[in-house]
């Protein structure tokens, strides 16, 4: 859980996210998104890797959507062990679970880049 000064619960001296932190995340990602899709996966995926799991959901969604979509699109298996890892809460998601339905489809079609 974060508390009001960003702390997260559950490690031995406890673990501080700044708001000016996610803040940069934020903004990083809104500008890959309009630059360079490619460029948000990667913002994406630092997020994942700083803050994985330790930020409130309605935080991290934007990320984790972003990052499934690229894996879907170029790297399946990654997208399949990002499914895995990520917090139950954000699989139960419904734009989620719209974008992990239809990944699943892909390995069963026929389409051309």
């Amino acid at each position: 859980r974060q508390g009001q000064r960003g702390q997260v619960a559950g490690f031995s001296g406890a673990m501080e996210i700044t708001v000016a932190r996610m803040e940069e995340h934020k903004a990083a990602l809104e500008s890959a998104l309009r630059a360079n899709p490619r460029g948000a996966a990667k913002v994406s995926e630092d997020f994942e890797l700083e803050h994985g799991g330790f930020v409130d959901l309605a935080v991290a969604l934007p990320f984790y959507r972003i990052q499934l979509l690229s894996y879907l699109r170029d790297d399946l298996v990654n997208a399949r062990w990002l499914w895995e890892r990520i917090p139950k809460e954000a699989q139960n998601d419904g734009d989620m679970q719209r974008v992990w339905r239809g990944g699943a489809l892909l390995p069963k079609s026929n389409l051309q880049d």
